[in-house]
């Protein structure tokens, strides 16, 4: 099935004549007609793609060094250098791998880690392949031992490394000196600091070292800037700054790179330039705008829009009718430090669209928006404490804030409106407290009666809201438990731990008392040591998917407590860290959504019709 997605992206890019432009970033794919996702259809759900450009690009250029590819965490792009207004999109692939011998076609993998060879020109996807087999990489010369010599001969580079207490085989992270001689006199005519080329953290494929291009231009990355050194001159020039990672076309005429983000609301700007002359020329350019790290995530009641946060203070929002995405703007927070976006929630009418943000300065912010208008309406202050779980009511206009301190906090949306930006932390319309750790997570039943939250302290908790309190606690955890769920009927209780254990409870029963028996099953086979980080339940209540730090999700059926499918995480999630996925249901119950914190990206799985 993969395969034919992969040769439907480019059906539809043939047929539908749309091209990619260098700073649009819009994706030029649909999603299919989708059946409900059920225990009997689901053996055929399949990932149906990603939304956002991605994070993290790695380019890679071709042997003839006509194309570049930029593999991304949401999909490939392919530049080709003679039509680059129009590069080529496929999301159905997340990294590339190597090109073939004879450079007509390239390995890539698509977003489970299954490689795939891609004919270049028609860009047809062979499904599944194994990986290429690359030859040993030849050992670099020792530190101190390696040059290189100008295209004229005019001038040599020697590598200085640096002092012999610093290293033992290699140097990770530390500068090396390159002195530059004229050959024919062997006297140092400059000395250039650049990037230790052992460093583990260039994710090039080709480590970058200084270089000679055709102009006669040597080219220098020190740290996270480019400079060039002008053979005319005997000057070193800045050529780009905030380079994450780059790498040089084989024919030594063009760069490929991505440079760290300049502002919040940027992420991963990616540039191909021609080094070829005097003179550095911008050739094309691309932003890409995934988050990179613990977004808040939440879907509209409409099942039409979902809306992700991140590390950059916006919003993002997606219209799955047409994949189009738009953003709430917001100002990077004051002197108390940077905020990322980690809770959203959708009021059930899907009038309001609340976030809280978290800042390393260890205050947050939650605020209310107009989810028609995106007009910021209200906000609240919680300082000295992080807002760590955030829900709507049901059935009232309230908003339910878990925090750091173990309580949670309630306003209602009159309150919060008449005081716009005034709203006092410490005099909430209402106080659930109980909890000695932070609430992670809140779920309200559907008819609003009764509220589950889950906890840093190892606990789960329901309380009676009309009664105002707690009315069951379990503490039947060795860890955190990170999220909760009840199933639409109300017949079932989800929890996700740290501990690694993702346990069903009959609602029902256990709501009543505290009576470990009411546990139905805790759905782990023994191998997830590492935190269960998520779990949702269908709108039918017939399925249940948990979601695991690095295993990815799986989906059980609830009746039989059998695993009926799973999901593998991404492969590019291990470039720095666990995933720690989100995961939800849609309102339909078309669509699984996951949500990748790592990255901040987005996937979609489903079973077409």
């Amino acid at each position: 099935m993969r395969r034919i997605v992969c040769f439907g992206v480019l059906l539809f890019t043939l047929l539908s004549g749309t091209s990619i432009h260098g700073q649009d970033n819009s994706t030029n794919w649909t999603l299919p007609d989708l059946e409900v996702i059920t225990p009997e259809n689901i053996s055929r759900i399949e990932y149906l793609g990603s939304l956002g450009d991605g994070s993290f690009p790695w380019p890679m250029w071709s042997l003839d060094s006509q194309t570049v590819i930029v593999g991304t965490t949401a999909g490939l792009w392919i530049y080709d250098l003679r039509n680059l207004p129009a590069p080529i999109y496929q999301p159905d692939l997340s990294h590339v791998l190597g090109f073939t011998s004879d450079g007509t076609a390239f390995f890539a993998n698509n977003v489970l880690g299954e490689t795939s060879l891609v004919d270049l020109e028609t860009l047809q996807c062979t499904y599944p392949v194994p990986s290429p087999t690359n030859p040993p990489t030849p050992e670099p010369p020792p530190l101190g031992e390696w040059t290189t010599t100008s295209p004229d001969g005019g001038y040599r580079v020697n590598e200085i490394p640096p002092s012999p207490t610093k290293y033992e085989d290699k140097c990770y992270q530390c500068n090396i000196t390159y002195q530059i001689v004229e050959t024919t006199t062997s006297s140092v005519v400059a000395e250039v600091i650049g990037i230790d080329r052992f460093s583990p953290f260039s994710y090039s494929m080709n480590p970058f070292v200084p270089r000679f291009v055709d102009s006669g231009f040597l080219y220098i990355k020190s740290d996270n800037t480019l400079w060039r050194w002008n053979p005319l001159t005997g000057q070193e020039e800045l050529l780009i700054e905030h380079i994450e990672d780059n790498t040089i076309s084989p024919d030594g005429h063009n760069i490929a790179l991505y440079r760290l983000p300049s502002s919040p609301s940027i992420q991963s700007p990616f540039a191909i330039w021609d080094i070829s002359g005097a003179e550095a020329i911008l050739l094309a350019e691309r932003t890409f705008v995934g988050f990179d790290a613990w977004g808040g995530f939440a879907i509209h009641p409409n099942g039409q829009e979902i809306a992700v946060g991140g590390s950059n203070y916006n919003i993002r929002r997606w219209n799955l009718s047409d994949l189009g995405q738009t953003f709430i703007e917001d100002n990077p927070p004051n002197e108390w430090g940077e905020a990322w976006v980690t809770k959203l929630a959708y009021s059930t009418d899907g009038k309001w669209l609340a976030d809280c943000r978290n800042s390393i300065g260890h205050w947050s912010i939650c605020n209310l928006w107009d989810a028609t208008t995106d007009i910021e309406r209200a906000s609240i202050a919680v300082s000295q404490n992080f807002a760590t779980s955030l829900v709507f009511h049901p059935t009232e206009p309230l908003l339910a804030i878990g925090i750091e301190d173990g309580t949670i906090r309630f306003w209602e949306i009159d309150t919060l409106l008449a005081n716009g930006e005034n709203n006092d932390f410490t005099r909430p319309d209402r106080i659930f407290a109980g909890h000695g750790g932070a609430v992670l997570d809140l779920a309200f039943s559907v008819d609003g009666k009764l509220l589950v939250s889950a906890s840093l302290d190892n606990t789960v908790r329901v309380w009676d809201w009309e009664l105002g309190h707690m009315s069951y606690v379990n503490w039947d955890y060795s860890k955190a438990v990170g999220a909760v769920d009840i199933s639409p009927n109300g017949q079932y209780l989800a929890s996700a731990s740290d501990d690694g254990t993702i346990r069903l409870w009959d609602f029902e029963a256990a709501r009543y008392e505290n009576a470990p028996e009411h546990l139905m099953a805790q759905i782990e086979d023994g191998q997830h040591t590492i935190d269960a980080t998520g779990v949702a339940f269908s709108p039918d209540g017939r399925l249940v998917a948990g979601a695991y730090a690095v295993d990815g999700i799986y989906i059980w059926d609830t009746a039989s407590r059998i695993q009926l499918a799973h999901f593998p995480q991404p492969k590019w999630t291990y470039y720095c860290c666990a995933a720690y996925p989100s995961v939800v249901f849609n309102p339909q119950g078309t669509l699984l959504i996951e949500l990748v914190h790592s990255s901040g990206e987005i996937l979609l799985w489903g079973v077409p019709k």
